[in-house]
């Protein structure tokens, strides 16, 4: 064939660089490190940290908090494990069935937390959770709208909070989502010996890309908003301002 490995490492390259040539454009990789850092420093306001638990947070005890998120996070990398072995089978032409224990891991583990959020956090509209927790931290949503916070950021992309209101994807999320699958396309396209196969190995992809989205969900849900520094307070402050009803 004509496409080599060799050749789609200019395109992965442009496709890394794509992601981060907007500065101030908040993207997964910034909540990323926002929940896998312990909390540090004096900001911000307490304010918003209780606000964010107030939108976002399954209110129950830690312990019972911790053992949904983990349970979360062991079913996504159970998902992740029998995903990857299928896209590796299958570039080496062989067929993979993953076992059943888990195919059920992931089913159990991402069932679970998103069945407690449906019938708890969820039943009440994103859109009331954020005006009563403004009222219920500022006093009112005016006060909440004009509580001075600096973002240092332009936009939020969809990826770094998955619950914002608005279009399922941002325009922003769309063009990295496509460039990242041409940029796949043409990496495994002399591997795969159909075009069944072809087809098969994107929508692993389109898996793969959805895995940060669940993450950082389950985070927001289950894990504690904390006190942040550093790069990662952009993030904090950007979906705070972001949030406000």
């Amino acid at each position: 064939m004509i496409w080599t490995h060799a050749d789609s490492v200019p395109i992965l390259f442009l496709w890394a660089l794509l992601v981060f040539w907007r500065r101030k454009l908040v993207h997964v990789g910034h909540a990323l490190r926002y929940w896998c850092t312990k909390a540090a420093g004096n900001q911000p306001d307490d304010r918003v940290l209780r606000y964010l638990r107030s939108v976002y947070g399954f209110r129950a005890p830690h312990w019972l908090r911790l053992m949904f998120l983990w349970l979360g996070l062991g079913g996504l990398l159970a998902a992740f494990a029998g995903q990857f072995a299928e896209l590796w089978f299958l570039l080496h032409a062989k067929t993979f069935i993953p076992p059943n224990w888990i195919q059920e891991t992931a089913y159990v583990g991402l069932g679970a937390p998103i069945l407690v959020l449906s019938i708890t956090l969820w039943r009440t509209p994103l859109k009331v959770r954020r005006i009563s927790a403004a009222k219920e931290v500022f006093g009112s949503t005016e006060a909440a709208l004009t509580f001075h916070v600096v973002a240092s950021c332009d936009s939020v992309s969809r990826w770094a909070l998955p619950t914002q209101s608005g279009p399922m994807l941002s325009a922003d999320s769309l063009l990295r989502a496509g460039t990242a699958g041409v940029a796949f396309a043409l990496a495994v396209m002399p591997s795969v010996a159909s075009f069944q196969g072809f087809l098969a190995a994107m929508l692993i992809l389109l898996s793969f890309v959805f895995m940060p989205f669940i993450f950082i969900g389950l985070m927001m849900g289950f894990s504690t908003w904390h006190r942040t520094e550093g790069d990662t307070l952009p993030y904090l402050l950007c979906v705070f301002s972001k949030s406000l009803p």
